[in-house]
């Protein structure tokens, strides 16, 4: 997997195992991915831009 760059996810339509925001985090932590984060009742800004979704 590349680490170049911030990846930023979201749930797509057949995600039913995506039920918290704070599990997909602790996954995160827990294997040490620092550059890559879940849009999910929240947003980010990236490059003057925001990008949300709720």
């Amino acid at each position: 997997m590349s680490s170049h760059g911030k990846k930023i996810m979201l749930k797509g339509n057949h995600d039913y195992w995506w039920n918290s925001l704070k599990k997909l985090n602790d996954y995160l932590k827990l294997n040490n991915f620092k550059n890559c984060s879940f849009l999910h009742n929240n947003a980010f800004e990236v490059e003057g831009k925001v990008i949300a979704r709720n």
